[in-house]
């Protein structure tokens, strides 16, 4: 197990946060920096980017580096 955690370029899509990534046990584990929400697997179930409207429309956000 890793206790490194790596910035990523995302953004939390419950408090716009910065997102973390490590591996555990051969598992992908996300997590924000600050609300402390934690999911395994796809970044995408954690981002910003990968958020949906109530009807299953995508939000339309997308995580960039500003530069």
């Amino acid at each position: 197990m890793s206790e490194k955690w790596e910035l990523t370029r995302h953004a939390c899509r419950v408090c716009f946060g910065r997102v973390l990534i490590r591996e555990e046990d051969s598992e992908t584990v996300v997590r924000c920096a600050d609300c402390g929400l934690q999911v395994q697997g796809e970044i995408q179930a954690l981002c910003s980017c990968g958020a949906q409207l109530k009807t299953g429309r995508k939000a339309g956000f997308k995580c960039e580096q500003n530069e």
